[in-house]
């Protein structure tokens, strides 16, 4: 395969690297809105974020509350959002994946 003169390869470069970034800001709107729900092992705490890492909501099971046992509550709602986290961030990452090489194969094209 020939390479492209430089000169002819600088603005195919631009348009490709437009695309991407077309396809991120759309990929960042998606995340916004996206729902993503962390557990606890037991389900009695939950925690929903957007794909952006916005905090939307904690629900927390009425049989969790106990005052005398504040320790196991947060314990709970830290497990809850540590998972939701780790969810939203390998969504993000898969989706990014995505949209960047999606991006750059249908300019192969």
């Amino acid at each position: 395969m020939a390479q492209d003169a430089p000169l002819t390869s600088v603005p195919k470069f631009l348009s490709e690297a437009r695309k991407v970034e077309d396809g991120l800001r759309a990929l960042q709107t998606e995340l916004s809105e996206e729902i993503i729900e962390g557990r606890t092992e037991d389900g009695r705490v939950k925690v929903k974020l957007t794909g952006a890492f916005q905090l939307k909501r904690v629900l927390i099971s009425p049989s969790l509350i106990d005052p005398e046992d504040r320790k196991g509550l947060e314990k709970a709602v830290e497990e809850a959002l540590a998972n939701a986290l780790t969810e939203a961030r390998r969504s993000m990452a898969r989706r990014t994946a995505a949209t960047v090489t999606g991006s750059l194969t249908a300019s192969e094209d």
